[in-house]
């Protein structure tokens, strides 16, 4: 492995149509398609991944017993490490202040006074980067 790569893991959905997409984003502007062997890159901030299987497959528990989607753990290689914003929009039809959080970092001292109207923390093990490659599908 590239000394400048780091091995993470995503969580992805599965469209109808069989496409790998991002797991919570529906907004055309920032929705990314993943293709397995293939670099997916950030349309704004970074790709949100995980640093261990436990965090991811925890997140993607979760977010089966809420929808019906089908949501997939992957094995995944990441490079350009990018620093999360203090908070994060649970909504996904704010773009400009999905871009506005993605170009203000530091809004750490915030983040624990602001919890209702669609904004929070990361969940536990979150991190960002600017490019993911998904390698193998996680069974289980």
């Amino acid at each position: 492995m590239d000394p400048g790569l780091v091995l993470v893991y995503k969580v992805v959905r599965r469209t109808e149509q069989g496409t790998l997409v991002s797991c919570l984003m529906d907004h055309p502007e920032l929705l990314v398609e993943y293709k397995p062997g293939e670099w997916a890159e950030a349309p704004v901030g970074g790709l949100l991944v995980f640093w261990s299987r436990a965090s991811a497959d925890g997140f993607a528990q979760r977010l089966r017993a809420k929808t019906h989607n089908r949501y997939e753990v992957w094995e995944c290689e990441a490079k350009e490490s990018v620093q999360l914003p203090g908070l994060r929009v649970a909504c996904t039809d704010m773009v400009n202040a999905v871009k506005w959080l993605w170009g203000h970092p530091c809004l750490r001292p915030v983040a624990d006074e602001i919890r209702l109207g669609g904004f929070g923390s990361w969940p536990t093990g979150t991190w960002a980067f600017r490019r993911v490659r998904l390698l193998r599908r996680c069974e289980g």
